[in-house]
Parts: structure tokens; C-alpha cells; sequence
């Protein structure tokens, strides 16, 4: 009697693939274009199977032909396990791993990418995700360093992200990011030739140079704005070296919603263009009182200076055009105002901290370090 009480077991098996439409569509092209099919098969472990399409082409430059490679990855049916695997790094064996993709294609039903997936395939120019709201999860450094990948790409499905994702992708110029995903890692979308980028309001953190070395020069109407929810901003996470080309380029007006709690070092360092900074609260369309605590050295330099105000408008001596909009709620904040250089005493003139503003402050002043930290720092308040 219990027995037959049970619920029936079915082992499900993985079988090959029906061809979509979509996937059919692609073949054709691919046909015409001379390829040809060199394998369909399952790709280890994973439900996930891969065709390869190749041909030869002369290569002007080498004199000689070269065997370029196009991959479909489509679930099977019954599909489980629906992610292309990852792998321990880039030189670990792989199934494409020196076929030289000119293009992958990931059909609807694809979960994920694994870590190291895709890393430093340099041929790689075409990505196309047939349905980015089923793709899930990208692993660490599943792109990494496929710098021939041109033009935008559609991530809005994607909840989970490893660090350096898309790190040195250098002319993938747009990123869609949905809501859901909360984490942007460290470097995922660093040296990314972005020129705009919208975060989420999902997003609590920002990673270590997770934007960093990004010119962002079509940002809309000049000005990024994180929106609330948001909680720290990683060491660089926006940073672009002063004299590139496209550090003049970029936004111009940066707002950091009140529930930002820590900024790093460096964190939009380097904008040449940035001109105001402000740290919104419920006097400056804020839902409530900044939670700011850490800002950390040289956050907001335009190149080696940095200020900061527990509650006023600081206008910096040496870069008079940028402005800082400060509020630091904490009674003793620690607020690091060091420069990247020596000069010390050369950063800041005006009227000196007042001192019921009780800031601690690190790394400014004759000696920087030690009795004398903190000695002649200077603001100019407006």
C-alpha cells in the first residue's frame, strides 16, 4: 500500500536538439556564406550541445589560409544542466579551444557561461544571445580579453556575475544590465570602451575598477546617477588615467544617492570633465540622511587632488572648476584628502577646516604622516 503511494520515478534523457527556427536561420546564412558543419555534439557533462560551422580563408597578411569557426550552443531536449562549462583558466584544454571562433551564437534556453568559457579568444568579433532573459549567469573571466568583439551586447538577464567577466573587452562601447543583479565584481567591465552605461537599482555593490578605464562620453545629458539601494563603491570602480584621450570626454555631473556607505580610493578619479559631485540627502532629493562614513583618498580627483565637507560646498584651490557636494553624517568621520603627490601644501588654500566639522583626516599636510598629520590643509568654501 505504501508502495503504490509513491510518486513514480522517469529518468529524463538528453536527447540532440531539434533545430529552432532561429538556429536554422543562422545555418542558412552560414551555408551560404561557404561554411560548413563540422560536428554537433554534447559538450561533457553539461545538457548543452554545440555545433561548429568552419571554412577556410585567406589570411592577406600570413599569406596562407586559416580555418575560421562559427559555434551555436543550444540546450538538448530534456535539458538539465543548461550551462556552457567553465574551465580553471584560459589555457586549460577546451573543446573550441583552438578552433579561433569568429562567432558564437547562444541560443534561447542557455542558462549560463561558465569562468574562463570564452577567455582571450581574440577572433571572437560576433556575440549574439537569442533570448538575453534566459541567460542567467556569466562566470569569472568568461570573456576576458576578446578585444575584436564590436558593438553592444544585452545582459539583462543575467542575476549573477563573476569578477573580470568582460575585462579588456575594449570595443564592446554599450552593456544592457537588468534589474535583479546586485553585484557588479571587481574589473567586470574594465578597459570596455563603454561610452554609457545606466546601473541598475537592484545594484548594492560596485566592484574594485568594476567601470574603471571607461570613457563613458556619450553618457546622457553628461551626468551618471546611481540610484538608491546602492551601498559601496569599490577602489576605482570608475577610475580613468587623467591624460587618455578619453578622460575629457566623460560625464560631467556625478549624484550618489544617500545610502551609499563607503566610496574607495580613486573611485572617479581621473574625469577630466567632472565638475560637480553631490551626495544626496533629504535636503537634496534624498530619501533620508546620507549614510556616507568612508570616502576614501582622492575619490573624486580630477587628477591628483581630492576635497571633502562634512556639510558644505568645497570648491577645490588647485582645479577651481570641480565641486564637491559633501554630507558626512558620522560625528568623526575618517575622510582621507591625500594627494597622489608630495605636494602636500601646494593642494588647498582658503579658510582652514573648521573645527566643529570633527574630521579626522589622514595623509594632508607638512610631513603627511605622524604629529603632524592632518597640519595645513586648506578649503576655499563658497
Amino acid at each position: 500500500m505504501i508502495l503504490s503511494m509513491m510518486p513514480a520515478i522517469s529518468w529524463a534523457t538528453v536527447t540532440e536538439p531539434d533545430e529552432t527556427e532561429w538556429i536554422q536561420g543562422i545555418i542558412a546564412q552560414l551555408e551560404m556564406e561557404g561554411y560548413a558543419r563540422s560536428v554537433k555534439t554534447k559538450i561533457g557533462s553539461t545538457d548543452v550541445y554545440m555545433y561548429i560551422y568552419s571554412k577556410s580563408i585567406w589570411d592577406e597578411d600570413a599569406q596562407n589560409f586559416e580555418q575560421d569557426s562559427v559555434f551555436i550552443f543550444q540546450p538538448g531536449n530534456g535539458a538539465v544542466n543548461s550551462e556552457i562549462p567553465g574551465y580553471e583558466n584560459e589555457l586549460e584544454s577546451r573543446p573550441w579551444a583552438k578552433a579561433n571562433p569568429s562567432a558564437v551564437y547562444i541560443a534561447d534556453g542557455v542558462t549560463g557561461i561558465g569562468s574562463h568559457a570564452f577567455d582571450t579568444i581574440s577572433t571572437l568579433n560576433k556575440l549574439e544571445i537569442e533570448d538575453p532573459a534566459s541567460l542567467t549567469y556569466v562566470g569569472d573571466h568568461a570573456f576576458q580579453n576578446c578585444n575584436k568583439r564590436t558593438g553592444p551586447i544585452d545582459l539583462s538577464g543575467v542575476t549573477n556575475m563573476g569578477e573580470a567577466a568582460f575585462y579588456g573587452c575594449s570595443r564592446l562601447q554599450k552593456v544592457t544590465l537588468g534589474e535583479g543583479l546586485q553585484t557588479i565584481p571587481d574589473n567586470a567591465f574594465n578597459a570596455c570602451g563603454l561610452t554609457q552605461i545606466q546601473i541598475p537599482k537592484s545594484v548594492t555593490s560596485i566592484g574594485n575598477s568594476a567601470f574603471a578605464n571607461n570613457g563613458f562620453r556619450e553618457q546622457p545629458n553628461g551626468t551618471l546617477t546611481l540610484h538608491e539601494g546602492l551601498e559601496t563603491i569599490g577602489s576605482n570602480a570608475f577610475y580613468i588615467q587623467p591624460n587618455s584621450t578619453e578622460a575629457i570626454s566623460g560625464f560631467q555631473t556625478l549624484v550618489i544617492p544617500c545610502t551609499v556607505t563607503d566610496i574607495g580610493d580613486g573611485a572617479f578619479s581621473g574625469h577630466r570633465r567632472l565638475n560637480s559631485v553631490t551626495v544626496q540627502d533629504e535636503n537634496n532629493g534624498g530619501s533620508g540622511r546620507s549614510q556616507l562614513t568612508t570616502v576614501g583618498q582622492a575619490a573624486f580627483g580630477k587628477d591628483i587632488y581630492t576635497a571633502y565637507s562634512e556639510t558644505r560646498t568645497i570648491q577645490d584651490a588647485v582645479n577651481p572648476n570641480i565641486t564637491y557636494k559633501l554630507v558626512i553624517n558620522q560625528a568623526t568621520p575618517t575622510i582621507d584628502v591625500s594627494a597622489y603627490s608630495g605636494e602636500w601644501n601646494a593642494a588647498y588654500t582658503g579658510k582652514p577646516l573648521e573645527d566643529y566639522q570633527k574630521a579626522v583626516l589622514l595623509g594632508v599636510g607638512n610631513g603627511a604622516v605622524g604629529p603632524h598629520r592632518g597640519t595645513g590643509l586648506y578649503l576655499l568654501y563658497r
